[in-house]
């Protein structure tokens, strides 16, 4: 059951150590590709173009669908709020 779990532990190493090295090599390309060749502004293909752009899908977002909907769900709420008490004073 030991050897089980060392070779586990090895595998894990064994993985992470691809992962970093691999990363290390996507990054020095990135680097080599974003600086040298094509010259772009380093927020390009950092992320703060897709940052940017998710942020402003996302404030759509919360203002075409989730402001309704949670407007929906108070009026809702609020509709067997007042139903109740209405019922409550016919039958009570």
């Amino acid at each position: 059951a030991v050897s089980h779990v060392v070779g586990g532990l090895v595998t894990t190493l064994r993985v992470v150590v691809l992962l970093i090295v691999g990363r290390r090599l996507i990054n020095g390309f990135v680097y080599f590709i974003k600086d040298i060749v094509l010259n772009l502004p380093a927020d390009y293909l950092t992320g703060y173009y897709l940052r940017k752009t998710f942020t402003r899908l996302e404030r759509a977002y919360l203002r075409y669908y989730e402001l309704p909907s949670a407007l929906r769900a108070l009026a809702r709420l609020a509709s067997q709020i007042c139903i109740q008490f209405v019922f409550a004073e016919v039958v009570g």
